[in-house]
């Protein structure tokens, strides 16, 4: 879907005319807001004290309850949905002993979640191939991201975020992971906003408390946030 949308865009295909397109091909329509203000919904859950480097167990829990209820049935709260991603779920095409959650250890032995296993894990849960890595080239090519995923599809897109001086981050740095779910383009582009939400608990910073909503400059969070450690410009989507 998102392939065609880009597709249509590149043949300059208005808004209208991509979504008459789109309805006709799959009887598809947008579910929230317009191109230059789009949402959709999204939980957000504190991520346990105790475990403040469960961001990946965490944005996952946020971009699941998209999809699905959350929790789910056999679950009693979100809190123990959350645990069952960081410790027990398992990654697709994998079984027993090799059936792990999203929490690893890094060669410094701090607990990280590895983007491919977000994207196994929150594809088994949510039942489709939807999330896969991608490494926008730009501010624009981040913005038709952010675009495509939020209002044409309705669904949150995951950033791996540098959080030095990120609200209540301080001068902590530390790869993060956020799920946004809202963006505002503005005519000017001086005042283009995300959203995101951050799952991060206070002891994640001795900053202050991380944990969210928060609206950025889309400058500012890509040219000073988003990741690079992993090569590239690193969102989920």
């Amino acid at each position: 879907m998102v392939a065609r949308i880009w597709e249509l865009k590149a043949k300059g295909y208005s808004t209208e005319e991509i979504q008459r397109t789109l309805n006709v091909e799959v009887g598809f329509s947008p579910k929230g807001g317009n191109p230059t203000h789009g949402y959709c919904s999204m939980g957000l859950w504190k991520e346990p004290e105790s475990e403040p480097n469960w961001c990946g167990p965490g944005s996952g829990t946020a971009v699941i309850s998209n999809w699905r209820s959350v929790p789910p049935s056999g679950y009693s709260d979100a809190m123990a949905y959350m645990t069952y991603l960081a410790e027990d779920a398992c990654k697709q095409g994998q079984t027993s002993p090799n059936c792990t959650g999203m929490i690893a250890y890094n060669s410094q032995g701090t607990k990280i979640t590895r983007s491919s296993d977000w994207i196994y894990i929150v594809n088994h849960e949510i039942g489709t191939w939807w999330y896969e890595k991608r490494y926008p080239k730009d501010i624009d090519d981040y913005k038709y991201m952010l675009e495509a995923d939020i209002y044409w599809c309705s669904h949150p897109l995951n950033n791996s975020v540098e959080t030095k001086w990120l609200p209540s981050w301080g001068a902590h740095s530390c790869a993060h992971y956020v799920a946004a779910n809202r963006y505002s383009f503005q005519s000017n582009e001086v005042n283009d906003e995300v959203k995101y939400g951050d799952s991060a608990p206070n002891s994640a910073t001795g900053y202050g408390n991380p944990f969210g909503w928060h609206w950025i400059h889309i400058d500012t969070f890509y040219n000073e946030h988003i990741d690079t450690s992993n090569g590239g410009n690193l969102v989920i989507w």
